[in-house]
């Protein structure tokens, strides 16, 4: 009989899980690992499981492949352990990192896998001397149906994510929308701090399996469901993941976004969305989407483009081809 390839996941701050379960829920802890190892985990060839979530105290030497999420984890560092053995150590990053870090790194990992080709490009640039692979998030619609744009006075355009990016990204930009057919709304973990500001929604909650949010009316899910766009700026030299555009797109919501490397990769101008960069574009395609009949054109092409490409399932297959690939390279 075949022997299962064994994987265990580090999700970002593993160690809060036993006081905080669900905190495996956390936006980048569920795309990045509890989504995979959920969609993987009934192979018939596959060992998976998740440090503090579906085991406890783990031993990583009994493991084939380590995904650590983030950051290397000080026992590896420590022992290198994918140096004087063949276990496959995996870093999953989807923010950059220090400059100094991919010097050094192959001596304690053995693959990055990053979650977009802008993180990428960058390790190559810095000469590291390890593969680096690039596996794009997903999105997160499990059964929802496609959104059915009606005609409006005014418009939801919507933003969610975690509550420091509003500052960056969102709230200079909002003030200045039209806010003769703009209703802006954006929502976040509720933390005191975000109440008093504009179109701030209490209460959706982010912190629950995908499979059961749609489910649930105060979910993210939900939240993205009822709206009329998704509004996606990315200012100054930040990388970031297409995760929200994938999201308003699967449910079959028009996206207006900043031309980011990851986006232009996904958005056509025009047929499944908009980019924007100055105040004037952005109230441009605002204004432009008002019109329910393009709203409907374009969250229909939209989701047609990326719904199963970008598939929980279809992404995880991914992400287990290339650790299998690797994995096949150390034996």
């Amino acid at each position: 009989m075949k022997k299962k390839i064994s994987i265990l996941w580090y999700p970002k701050k593993w160690k809060n899980f036993k006081n905080n379960p669900k905190k495996i829920f956390s936006t980048s802890n569920r795309v990045r690992a509890y989504n995979f190892h959920e969609s993987i985990k009934l192979l018939p060839d596959i060992q998976s499981e998740i440090a503090n979530h579906s085991i406890h105290n783990p031993n990583p030497m009994s493991f084939d492949i380590i995904v650590c999420q983030k950051n290397i984890l000080s026992f590896f560092s420590s022992f290198r352990l994918s140096r004087f053995s063949n276990k496959l150590v995996v870093l999953d990053m989807c923010d950059s990192v220090d400059s100094k870090f991919y010097k050094y790194c192959h001596l304690f990992v053995d693959l990055i896998i990053t979650s977009n080709y802008e993180l990428t490009n960058f390790a190559k640039s810095k000469g590291v001397k390890i593969p680096v692979e690039t596996v794009v998030d997903s999105h997160e619609v499990y059964n929802f149906p496609l959104k059915r744009h009606q005609p409006k006075k005014m418009i939801k355009a919507r933003w969610y994510g975690v509550g420091t990016n509003y500052f960056h990204f969102i709230k200079d930009l909002a003030g200045l929308f039209d806010k003769t057919i703009i209703d802006f709304e954006w929502a976040s973990d509720d933390n005191p701090i975000y109440f008093q500001e504009q179109g701030y929604i209490k209460g959706v909650q982010f912190e629950m399996d995908w499979r059961v949010a749609e489910k649930e009316k105060n979910s993210w899910q939900y939240f993205i469901h009822t709206s009329d766009v998704g509004i996606i700026p990315v200012t100054g030299a930040k990388i970031k993941s297409p995760h929200k555009i994938l999201n308003f797109m699967a449910h079959g919501i028009p996206v207006i976004c900043s031309p980011t490397d990851a986006h232009k990769r996904i958005i056509k101008h025009g047929i499944n969305g908009f980019f924007a960069e100055t105040i004037d574009e952005w109230n441009k395609y605002l204004n432009l989407l008002k019109d329910h009949n393009l709203r409907n054109k374009m969250g229909i092409a939209g989701k047609k483009m990326i719904f199963e490409t970008y598939s929980v399932q279809e992404v995880s297959n991914n992400y287990l081809d290339i650790l299998k690939k690797y994995k096949s390279l150390k034996i």
